[in-house]
């Protein structure tokens, strides 16, 4: 008797926890906590500003049965967890995609009430990728990134000298590059949160002691063998032409001087773009400077396909160069191959 009294004991609170249940689903099926809707009233906002990720908190009254919260600025809308709400606070994070600047955050709740929150999105300009990163006066760079659309300056960090905007969009910035005297320079990006240095350094083809730009620029001479190496439209970088390398096998890109090309002092880096071909391939650089007086190699990873830039810091591959005599540009294990190389070039 005892065992079915405790089993119909069970059975009782199974019945009242699964009517809890059902109870509970029925009131929870949109996700929400089962307040009603009334009249919204606020009292506080918690950060008052912030970027995207930021938590934010709203408290008043009324909040229980909020369905959609909005940043008007471009009506960026927030995700948030409807049964996390309480009828005096909600809680939610700026999306990543919010646009600077003031504006309000617009709560509706089920009856189609608003609310209008003030709020300072802070939204600062972000650059990834800029191509390409040389520059001379009046040609065109490209910024890719995030909040780029109402940036207001683009300046040579460092000095005046201003960058015209040509377009802007969310995630692209056009640029047209000022006239500079600065070797290199990174840019500083000004939008109306707030200011970004770039982490790309841009160099200034105008005051670098050139090798190749449209072709090659005395004392500079091809001194190839096995292949052709000429000028050609087919890509570039700058201006109208790049340098086609077409190697045979066991040929070679050599860039001679007539007469020694004198560095000027304070020269940095050797820097040149190179367009690989259908796979990686690995290309042996060598210099041999100051009066021939020796030689130093390298191997370089060219990834296929793409332009890419190479900055050899000259104080670490060949210290103490003052003058270049030969420069040459090989593929590693002789097979021969097409590569393009553009703004062959020393910079300070």
């Amino acid at each position: 008797m005892k065992k079915i009294l405790f089993a119909l004991r069970q059975l009782g609170v199974y019945l009242l926890t699964a009517s809890i249940l059902l109870t509970a689903c029925k009131k929870d099926k949109d996700g929400t906590p089962g307040y009603k809707s009334g009249d919204l009233t606020f009292k506080s906002v918690f950060p008052e500003e912030g970027g995207g990720g930021t938590m934010v908190t709203i408290s008043g009254n009324g909040f229980g049965d909020i369905r959609t919260i909005v940043f008007d600025k471009g009506d960026v809308v927030a995700s948030f967890n409807p049964t996390l709400n309480s009828p005096g606070n909600i809680i939610f994070r700026v999306p990543n995609e919010v646009n600077g600047g003031p504006q309000n955050i617009v709560l509706t709740n089920g009856a189609g009430k608003t609310l209008s929150v003030p709020f300072n999105a802070l939204a600062f300009p972000v650059v990834d990728e800029a191509f390409p990163t040389d520059f001379s006066a009046g040609s065109t760079v490209t910024l890719t990134g995030n909040n780029l659309d109402d940036v207001t300056k683009v300046l040579l960090q460092g000095t005046t000298d201003e960058a015209t905007i040509v377009s802007a969009t969310k995630k692209e910035l056009v640029l047209t590059m000022p006239a500079s005297t600065v070797s290199r320079a990174k840019l500083s990006v000004t939008n109306v949160t707030g200011e970004l240095i770039t982490s790309q350094e841009f160099l200034n083809v105008d005051v670098a002691t050139h090798v190749f730009l449209e072709d090659f620029i005395d004392p500079a001479q091809s001194w190839s063998w096995g292949g052709s190496y000429t000028p050609s439209t087919d890509f570039k970088i700058m201006g109208n032409q790049s340098l086609k390398a077409t190697y045979d096998k066991d040929g070679g890109l050599q860039i001679g001087m007539w007469q020694d090309l004198v560095l000027p002092a304070g020269t940095k880096y050797l820097s040149f773009w190179v367009k690989g071909e259908e796979t990686e391939r690995t290309v042996n650089l060598s210099i041999n400077g100051n009066g021939w007086s020796g030689e130093k190699t390298k191997s370089l990873s060219i990834p296929a396909k793409k332009w890419t830039n190479i900055k050899e810091d000259l104080t670490a591959f060949y210290p103490g160069l003052n003058s270049v005599s030969v420069i040459k540009l090989q593929i590693q294990g002789a097979t021969g191959g097409v590569m393009y190389y553009d703004n062959i070039m020393f910079v300070k």
